[in-house]
């Protein structure tokens, strides 16, 4: 399999593509290392933020040793404890691409980590997990999350904790894929699978599929929704070999009564025929009146890349979709906050990686494009988390993991909420446009009664307590 950003590249034009293959056969060794299939080895940097009821920022991700970790920050990234390493019995942990650790907050307090460990033969694995009653200072031993033991496709595991505590795991599976050809019959890539647990993280509910001829190798974005359903976004083969993508609603299964089989809603319409999979799946969030909007990387004629789209409560598309202003852009990711509606992405130019942002005020109405960050080194998928309801970006890199706001007055708002109380503060900046907003928040954070603003120094800002000791 080639890497995404190849696989991009390659098809843009049919120009390239005859080129490539042309350079394939009479020059291999020019050929990008990728399609070589010689598998240089990449740092294992896929990441996982989530948010600890204390308010404490959490990651859970792969060292260099492989060792599966937990690392915590108390002041939303400025700062990180040391990682804290966990046992996983030996079991291998996929993080690379769409395959990362992941770590969820249970509604009764415990904690719970699900992983995709690899097997015997190739692009197979099980989905497991561990749970800790104590905090994260111990979890149980690791357990496969779906029933059937196979050595086949158990892969790339989304996760959805609805409002009722019960989490939700769908993956990619291949039995049914395994079970046809047994039988001589064709089958179109895999399927995609689930199992609810109860509030305590127990399985005890059977698997169940969710739909048939899903891509092999693309992440599923799962969405717990207001009223207790989980919204389903994946990558699927349509006849003959269409690789659009599908929605579907799910009820999650109780004692009393399994999960029903869903309906399942064509939800993009750019008729990409391939027959190889991208490596990069969708991502989604619901808004307050019930829609949901979505990001994927596709092909619709000769035009490559990602786009947003909005759908309605049952997966069908509201109006049209927009491209993002990157022809480079991958890996996706959405999230929504009040009316702030943001898509972030990464991009390679050949020489380093930038991260950007479109963000909308209005819910997706309009858009503004922001610049991030960027880098030379090594780097994961961008992934959104959201605390006190603002919308931040996790970015690692090989040697740091940065957290990102949209807004730029938010730096201050981090630097005033983890800075001890002063007794004076002092701005010196005559043009800046964000001082306002820093200055109430100091207002608010550290002083009182109010601070009094000098009227001798219009150029300097300064406040001093009253009543100082």
């Amino acid at each position: 399999m080639c890497s995404s950003r190849y696989f991009l590249a390659l098809r843009q034009t049919s120009e390239w593509l005859l080129l490539f293959l042309v350079l394939m056969l009479f020059f291999p060794e020019n050929a990008p290392a990728q399609a070589q299939h010689t598998h240089k080895k990449r740092p294992a940097l896929a990441t996982w933020p989530a948010i600890a009821p204390n308010g404490d920022l959490y990651i859970s991700g792969v060292n260099s040793q492989g060792q599966l970790f937990l690392q915590a920050s108390p002041n939303n990234g400025m700062t990180w404890r040391a990682p804290v390493t966990i046992s996983t019995g030996g079991d291998t942990v996929l993080a690379d691409g769409q395959n990362r650790p992941k770590l969820v907050f249970l509604k009764n307090g415990d904690w719970l980590i699900s992983y995709t460990t690899p097997l015997a033969k190739p692009y197979t694995g099980n989905v497991k997990y561990m749970v800790s009653k104590d905090g994260g200072r111990t979890f149980s031993r690791p357990q496969r999350v779906h029933q059937d033991n196979q050595i086949i496709t158990h892969r790339f595991e989304s996760l959805a904790l609805n409002a009722q505590g019960l989490l939700n795991v769908f993956w990619i599976d291949k039995r049914d894929l395994h079970a046809q050809i047994q039988q001589g019959i064709a089958y179109r890539g895999a399927a995609v699978y689930g199992r609810t647990s109860t509030p305590e993280g127990e399985f005890l509910q059977a698997d169940f599929k969710v739909a048939d001829h899903s891509c092999e190798c693309c992440q599923i974005a799962a969405v717990p929704t207001k009223n207790g359903d989980v919204a389903l976004l994946w990558r699927h083969i349509f006849e003959p070999n269409i690789r659009d993508h599908a929605f579907a609603r799910i009820k999650p299964a109780t004692e009393a009564k399994p999960t029903a089989t869903p309906v399942i809603v064509r939800s993009t319409f750019d008729n990409w025929a391939v027959d190889a999979c991208p490596h990069q799946g969708p991502a989604m969030v619901e808004d307050p009146e019930g829609n949901f909007h979505i990001v994927w990387f596709g092909v619709k004629g000769e035009q490559s890349g990602v786009r947003y789209a909005k759908l309605d409560a049952q997966g069908k598309p509201l109006g049209q979709a927009l491209q993002l202003p990157d022809a480079a852009a991958e890996f996706a990711d959405i999230a929504l906050a009040d009316n702030t509606l943001a898509i972030v992405w990464r991009s390679f130019n050949g020489q380093h990686f930038t991260l950007s942002a479109w963000v909308s005020k209005d819910k997706g109405k309009h858009f503004s494009l922001q610049q991030l960050g960027t880098t030379t080194e090594e780097n994961d998928t961008p992934r959104f988390f959201k605390r006190q309801n603002k919308l931040y970006v996790l970015w690692r890199t090989s040697s740091e993991n940065t957290v990102y706001s949209l807004e730029k007055q938010d730096l201050w708002q981090r630097l005033l909420e983890n800075t001890p109380r002063p007794a004076a503060v002092v701005f010196t900046a005559t043009d800046c446009t964000h001082c306002p907003s820093v200055i109430a928040s100091a207002r608010q954070l550290w002083f009182s009664p109010p601070l009094t603003a000098p009227t001798a120094l219009p150029s300097l800002l300064g406040w001093q307590q009253k009543n100082q000791n």
